[in-house]
């Protein structure tokens, strides 16, 4: 999960969200990075527990 969280620190809020936003790309990018974003901590949470 937090490996999930600084990923999402890096796209987002970072140089690096400057450069992936600068090549023109499709309207829907940044809402399609984010359910990636989304779905990967909801997956790390709800997934099999470690648990045993």
């Amino acid at each position: 999960m937090v490996f999930a969280i600084l990923l999402g620190v890096l796209l987002f809020n970072s140089p690096f969200h400057t450069w992936w936003l600068g090549v023109s790309p499709p309207w829907y990018l940044p809402y399609a990075l984010w359910c990636l974003l989304i779905l990967a901590i909801a997956l790390s949470q709800f997934g099999p527990s470690r648990d045993d």
